[in-house]
């Protein structure tokens, strides 16, 4: 319905690009531009939302949506940068790639949000993803002008083999793991992580594999200058985790593998170097 001042779209349906939206909704443009909608329905390829917001992120997937949408401007020009959304969004199969020059994805099975959406900000809450075989939940903030990652997250049973080959190319300790952390990251740097993140946490792994260190091996030869090579399997690793410009600090370190104990710190450099010190006890 097209009046003097609005335009009533009772219901509709538009489809472009294999993104399509169902709803209804208003336009008002007596005094200034005004859009408000009940969207019923979004569905699209994530590659081609991410091309509409001019980033240049390579993600993939599907994407499903509902909520509300809202915006006001003086012109019409200027009400694309100005809209607000609020709903439930569900994204499946999505891939994401961390930097150039990594052999894998970082994939995610299932995440669903709750999301707001403001010209300069968006908020995800009641965040739960699917990935590796684990869960993660917590929430996320991302400030759209300086393109920054704000998250709060906790993680539950996630195999870390696949999860660390998709932020390095070698694979430093494998296991399933629990645990929390608080980071942030620019979204705009990709090709320059782990520098370009932030992150604090702590984490519990399991019934998994220290590789490039064969800590039995250093504790039964200690006359030994170099402990390159080899694997420590371990039942349990605890500690702390730091990741900043100068690379993965690990802290409060203690494995525990049946006749082997250790504790103390290591230290990984964004060129993958290892170093640290740990004390280490071999029964028998």
């Amino acid at each position: 319905v097209l009046g003097e001042q609005d335009f009533v779209a009772q219901k509709f349906a538009v489809a472009a690009r294999g993104i399509r939206v169902s709803g209804s909704g208003k336009v008002e443009f007596s005094d200034g531009w005004r859009i408000q909608a009940a969207l019923a329905q979004i569905d699209a390829p994530l590659e081609q939302v991410m091309a509409l917001l001019e980033k240049p992120v390579e993600l993939t997937g599907a994407i499903s949506a509902k909520g509300a949408l809202s915006g006001k401007a003086s012109t019409l020009v200027a009400l694309k940068d100005n809209f607000r959304f609020s709903g439930e969004v569900l994204i499946s199969h999505a891939t994401a790639r961390i930097a150039e020059g990594l052999r894998h994805p970082l994939v995610f099975d299932q995440i669903k949000a709750r999301v707001a959406v403001q010209p300069e900000h968006l908020e995800l809450n009641a965040l739960e993803a699917r990935l590796y075989g684990g869960k993660l939940s917590g929430k996320m903030s991302i400030n759209r002008r300086d393109t920054v990652l704000a998250a709060e997250v906790a993680v539950n049973g996630i195999a870390m083999q696949s999860l660390v080959e998709a932020l390095t190319n070698e694979v430093l300790f494998t296991g399933n793991m629990d645990g929390a952390a608080k980071f942030s990251m620019r979204l705009d740097e990709f090709e320059r992580f782990p520098e370009n993140m932030q992150l604090a946490g702590n984490f519990h792994l399991r019934n998994g594999v220290l590789t490039k260190v064969d800590l039995a091996q250093a504790a039964s030869n200690p006359g030994k200058t170099s402990t390159a090579g080899g694997a420590t399997r371990f039942d349990d690793l605890t500690g702390l985790l730091n990741v900043d410009a100068s690379g993965y600090h690990f802290r409060k370190l203690k494995i525990v593998s049946g006749s082997l104990n250790a504790e103390g710190r290591v230290d990984v450099s964004p060129s993958l170097q290892l170093g640290g010190m740990l004390d280490t006890d071999v029964k028998g």
